[in-house]
């Protein structure tokens, strides 16, 4: 449901435990839990905000108790299905995105607003681009 472009990791916390690689890596993590997971919820979001991080959340937790979660910077309840695409879609209109190839028309197609297409190894271009930028590469 996330943007094909978009590099992704996915940690499940009943198999490993989230690393600080994993948070320094980041950009935004998207956290769904269950009621009966909310502690380890908590823990996860409270790293987060330490770490810089966005996070994100959803699942039952969230559209139950989302009064609960001060430290979540952004909320997808309900059925992500037909909420998380128009949120990606505004999280990513506050950014001006730079994308190299023929992945800049794919990705424009996919997320329906413009994006500012590149050709490949053009670095002086990119670095004008300046901070707050996101390049083709994006992290959740």
């Amino acid at each position: 449901m996330l943007p094909s472009a978009w590099e992704k990791r996915l940690v499940d916390l009943n198999v490993t435990g989230l690393t600080d690689e994993d948070l320094a890596w980041a950009d935004h993590i998207f956290v769904s839990a269950r009621i009966v997971q909310r502690e380890s919820a908590r823990a996860v979001i409270h790293r987060c905000r330490m770490a810089g991080v966005k996070a994100v959340a959803g699942g039952p937790l969230f559209t139950m108790e989302s009064d609960q979660f001060p430290e979540v910077d952004h909320f997808v309840l309900n059925e992500a299905e037909e909420t998380l695409a128009p949120f990606v879609r505004d999280l990513l209109a506050h950014h001006t995105i730079y994308v190299t190839g023929t992945t800049g028309a794919l990705l424009e197609q996919e997320i329906g607003f413009p994006i500012h297409k590149l050709e490949s190894g053009r670095l002086e271009e990119i670095n004008r681009s300046g901070p707050r930028s996101w390049m083709a590469t994006l992290t959740s």
